[in-house]
């Protein structure tokens, strides 16, 4: 960790980054996804902060995002915040618009476990998900033998070899 600047004079405001690292990614850890997103948005310092990888061990996106999420958006936020070594459970539960393209800056992780590919939603009787491109299908066999768990739908047929 950095070291800590030195205390404001008596009086004087505190900014957000007078606080040691530490502290601020305490608070980093009580964030939701989208608000961790949003927190690095502000300026270089915080957008590095917010990358640290202790925060991105588990990523799953709220219903509000996940119909929205795209391929492209999922792999700049998995190289941003470096998943191959820190993401542990990634979960794309009702990311409707997936077609796993984008999980492939998660190719050769040693250190991802789980993999919920449970992306489509149901409608007024309608199953709704996007179909899985090929190139999905080579980054799921890359990983396979270090997952422990890969959750998929009963109607989705993944090719993989276990």
């Amino acid at each position: 960790a950095a070291e800590a600047p030195p205390p404001p004079a008596v009086g004087a405001a505190l900014r957000l980054l007078d606080l040691s690292e530490d502290l601020l990614l305490a608070i980093c850890k009580t964030l939701q996804l989208v608000d961790l997103c949003h927190l690095a948005r502000c300026n270089k310092a915080v957008r590095a902060l917010a990358s640290n990888g202790s925060l991105w061990t588990s990523i799953s996106f709220p219903p509000s995002c996940a119909e929205k999420l795209t391929d492209g958006m999922l792999t700049k936020l998995l190289e941003r915040v470096q998943a191959k070594q820190h993401t542990v459970t990634v979960s794309l539960a009702g990311c409707t618009r997936i077609d796993g393209s984008g999980l492939e800056p998660l190719r050769g992780s040693t250190v991802l476990r789980t993999v919920d590919l449970r992306r489509a939603v149901f409608r007024k009787g309608l199953v709704k998900a996007t179909p899985f491109d090929a190139s999905a299908f080579a980054t799921l066999e890359s990983l396979a033998a270090s997952l422990e768990s890969l959750r998929v739908l009963k109607e989705d047929r993944y090719p993989i070899a276990t």
